[in-house]
């Protein structure tokens, strides 16, 4: 008897790999489009966070300007009455969040977004007899988030009480 010739094909193996590799190739394209997603929204967070400070900084050296030159038109020597005069003008500078003075040092702030300010504390001193104001502290506060105490929760402590 003649056999039939058959051919046998010996794909199964091969195409469980070809499955499982194109799967897992799909699986990481999906992960790798998701990661650039969110790398792009904290990218474009971080720009406006950036855009947001460098305003508020502009805005900042702008009343430091002013209150140079209110303190040259002042001609400063320190006295109670012409702090009391700067103060006055500085508090109406346009921008200034909150402006006030302790101990030599005048400290204002100009807002940034919802929960950030730039606080800079300056002093007025003369040099070469000419008023000057030096900065002392120019940074970035984020605001109080609030008092977590007073909205606290009671946890069981595993005692039941009758």
């Amino acid at each position: 008897m003649a056999s039939k010739g058959s051919i046998r094909l010996n794909i199964g193996g091969a195409s469980i790999i070809v499955i499982l590799l194109t799967l897992s190739l799909t699986i990481f394209a999906i992960l790798s489009i998701r990661t650039s997603y969110h790398e792009l929204k904290l990218s474009e967070k971080t720009v406006g966070n950036v855009e947001e400070y460098y305003q508020a900084d502009s805005k900042a050296e702008e009343i430091l300007m002013q209150l140079g030159e209110l303190l040259y038109q002042l001609n400063w020597d320190g006295s109670q009455e012409q702090w009391e005069r700067l103060m006055s003008g500085a508090a109406k500078l346009d921008g200034v969040a909150g402006i006030s003075r302790q101990e030599g040092l005048i400290t204002y702030e100009v807002i940034m977004n919802e929960a950030s300010v730039l606080k800079i504390e300056v002093t007025p001193e003369i040099r070469a007899s000419v008023p000057h104001l030096s900065v002392i502290s120019w940074k970035m506060v984020t605001e109080e988030q609030g008092d977590y105490d007073s909205n606290s929760l009671e946890i069981w402590d595993g005692i039941i009480e009758e």
